[in-house]
């Protein structure tokens, strides 16, 4: 197999050159070919790294989620198939797609399950991140595969694709897929499966662009027809992934530029005087501007005007409304001076049920420690009377029986009929368990039984032998 590159590159074109530290073309093969199985033990580990990533998701934790995805092996795959559409290897895109489809299947399944078990079911900012993908996780894909393709094809390894692994973050739309399904929060899924198409679409594509850049030396002879539709099928998915991400970021943007231009008029409009907002709702979609104001009652035609001025904040067709307090006689210290009394009282009331707590605890130790110590002086008094007796175990519990139902009175000339299984009855014992080098007759159990209830001056021992 041949092996030429291109003589190195010397001057200032040196700085930007990829060919000076670039491993030879069998080495790269044979790299990006070995991510296309995800089998074995990387289909294991993938699967761990889904329940990591899920437990990340679900208790809102970025730190083990950056963990999950430092270990995931789903890039390799996705790479792979870049590969061999650079390649115009049809046999190696279809292997690579083929374990990328099922390894990503069992990973949202396995997500699904744990959720379903998870008692906590709220979706946290990290979960709701990997909702609404737009045309900057495009970007992020793009550019993030093309490191990663730059690292993998380098002579010596490094720390970039754990790096592309995170910034890519192919694991956690798979997480936030499963606990759609496990909440039947489909909107949810839509989102997070759209996000890790984006990202598996744009790795592979910068994969394909990157291989066919450096014009390696064993591409596959294929007819051109074949060229001509690998070529197009990945242009194809490419367009398609990305349309939809467009109108997402045009969204995301007016989304934003209203919300600026909203906050820039609210504090330019509503700052002077003693009224002050106190809440704010900015609705880019209804290009609604709820505001809720205490202190002095502004008037209709003052809020007319503030209204009539929205296009000059590039606010033209949004709409104004102020809800008002009825006090036009407010004071902001007087309200501040309120709230800090409120959380001084609720302090103080949390700092004297703590107080009554630590007491009650103490209280509880010290009887426990008295009780210890009286056990330890009836076993000895026990062990002097009867040194047969190795020990004892104490322990305090609950005494069920079942109390039988009194038999009615039967009327005149009906027949008498018995009852049973009346309501049980419940009391608190004194379960003492002694263990001996003989065995005790019933009489004297029932003498050592009725010593220990005089000497602990307790009616509800209950004396077992072992």
């Amino acid at each position: 197999m041949s092996d030429t590159h291109p003589p190195p590159v010397t001057g200032r074109a040196s700085i930007f050159s990829l060919a000076a530290d670039q491993a030879d073309d069998e080495t790269i093969d044979r790299r990006l070919r070995e991510g296309a199985e995800l089998r074995g033990a990387n289909l294991w580990i993938l699967m761990f790294a889904i329940i990591v990533a899920s437990v990340g998701l679900n208790v809102n934790s970025p730190a083990v989620i950056i963990g999950a995805m430092l270990i995931s092996p789903l890039m390799s795959p996705i790479m792979a198939a870049g590969y061999g559409a650079a390649m115009y290897d049809v046999a190696l895109i279809s292997r690579a797609l083929r374990d990328l489809v099922v390894a990503s299947a069992f990973s949202v399944l396995a997500s699904a399950i744990y959720f379903s078990l998870s008692p906590l079911s709220e979706a946290g900012s990290e979960l709701l991140a990997r909702t609404s993908p737009s045309l900057w996780d495009v970007l992020i894909a793009a550019f993030g595969g093309l490191a990663g393709v730059v690292a993998a094809t380098r002579k010596t390894r490094s720390n970039v694709l754990p790096g592309v692994a995170i910034a890519t973050a192919l694991m956690p739309p798979l997480c936030t897929a499963g606990y759609a399904i496990a909440n039947a929060r489909w909107s949810f899924f839509a989102g997070a499966i759209y996000l890790f198409s984006i990202n598996s679409v744009f790795i592979a594509s910068s994969t394909f662009l990157f291989v066919r850049l450096f014009k390696p030396t064993h591409v596959r002879r294929v007819d051109k027809a074949t060229k001509i539709r690998i070529v197009r099928g990945v242009w194809i998915a490419v367009i398609l992934t990305m349309t939809p991400s467009l109108f997402l970021a045009y969204r995301l943007v007016q989304r934003e530029v209203f919300n600026a231009r909203s906050r820039s008029m609210i504090d330019s409009q509503f700052s002077a005087g003693d009224t002050r907002v106190v809440e704010r709702r900015l609705d880019s979609t209804a290009r609604t501007i709820e505001l809720t104001l205490v202190g002095p009652l502004l008037e209709k035609g003052r809020l007319a005007e503030i209204e009539s001025r929205l296009p000059s904040y590039g606010l033209s067709g949004a709409r104004l409304v102020v809800h008002q307090t009825a006090s036009p006689n407010f004071d902001p210290t007087e309200l501040k001076a309120g709230i800090l009394g409120d959380l001084y009282d609720r302090s103080s009331r949390e700092v004297a049920d703590r107080d009554q707590r630590i007491r009650l605890l103490e209280v509880e130790r010290a009887r426990a420690a008295s009780a210890r110590a009286t056990w330890i002086a009836v076993g000895n008094e026990l062990r002097a009377q009867y040194p047969e007796i190795t020990g004892l175990s104490v322990a305090q519990g609950v005494e069920w029986k079942e109390a039988p139902s009194p038999t009615p009175t039967p009327a005149p000339g009906v027949a008498s009929m018995a009852t049973t299984g009346g309501a049980a009855a419940t009391q608190d014992a004194f379960v003492v368990t002694a263990q001996s080098k003989r065995r005790f007759s019933p009489a004297e159990r029932t003498r050592i039984e009725e010593w220990l209830k005089v000497r602990l001056q307790r009616t509800d021992i209950r004396l077992y032998f072992r």
